[in-house]
């Protein structure tokens, strides 16, 4: 689980199976959980049917009363952050979190795994300003990386592609082609010293369906033997150092523009940065 060393002190309201979470959403009238939450893995009937659990409606009222406010606030959501972070090797789970703000409300949902090996959701409490500080603070960030720029060879990570050929400009300005990017000053990194990768993406409205959405702004991010590194917007192929000052403010860029759009629809209603 994340660690819970931040100043925007989370409030744990619960934790609910995955599997009752989908029930509680489409209670809500949502067929699909949010990303980046979902099942890692099919859940097999037989145990579905063996559990012996009340029906959701019960359950929100009782040992999932915590999770009420949550569901409630997702569907009437001024903006949704989605983070995902996945780790080299087979053997780490998905890092998996969903930020939201809802008025005056705010939420984190992380999963994780409980001792029995199901896939769970705990969600907590925050600060709605403190979104973006929350989520920096708990994607595992290491430290800016020590190279200008680098660009990963190699695909099994589904990163960006790095630049082939670039063009420099010479000394009067005037673009050179065909500068490889070891001559360009971008570090070319092997994606098997890749530790981690992450995305975000933000919403103002429901998604059409579960994953990234290709039509938005996307941050992407990878961690490499030195640091981490935030992709160029467009399709640049290389990524610059980054810090979690860096990240935290293009969270929250993304934020303050999504919650513009919404009051500017709303024609400037009770929606607060």
């Amino acid at each position: 689980m994340p660690s819970l060393a931040t100043t925007a002190r989370p409030e744990l309201v619960g934790t609910v199976a995955v599997v009752d979470l989908e029930a509680a959403c489409e209670l809500y009238g949502r067929d699909m959980l949010p990303y980046p939450l979902g099942r890692r893995r099919p859940v097999g009937s037989v145990w579905l049917a063996t559990r012996g659990v009340a029906p959701i409606e019960y359950r929100l009222d009782g040992d999932l009363c915590g999770i009420r406010a949550w569901v409630e606030a997702l569907v009437r959501a001024d903006v949704c952050v989605e983070c995902r972070v996945s780790y080299r090797g087979e053997g780490t789970a998905d890092l998996r979190l969903h930020g939201l703000r809802a008025g005056e409300l705010g939420f984190v949902a992380a999963q994780g795994v409980d001792r029995e090996g199901i896939d769970v959701v705990h969600i907590y409490a925050v600060p709605p300003v403190a979104l973006g500080t929350v989520i920096v603070d708990w994607a595992g960030l290491v430290g800016a990386g020590d190279h200008a720029r680098i660009a990963v060879t190699g695909n099994g990570h589904g990163l960006p592609e790095p630049p082939g050929l670039l063009d420099e400009p010479d000394d009067f300005g005037f673009p050179t082609p065909h500068t490889r990017p070891q001559e360009s000053g971008i570090r070319t990194v092997d994606e098997q010293n890749v530790v981690a990768t992450g995305s975000v993406q933000s919403r103002y409205d429901p998604a059409g369906h579960w994953g990234i959405d290709a039509d938005r702004r996307i941050l992407r991010w990878v961690q490499v033997d030195d640091g981490d590194y935030l992709y160029a917007p467009g399709n640049a192929g290389y990524a610059e150092p980054m810090d979690a000052e860096t990240l935290r403010g293009c969270i929250e860029g993304f934020i303050a523009d999504d919650l513009a759009i919404v009051r500017g629809e709303s024609g400037g209603g009770d929606h607060h940065l």
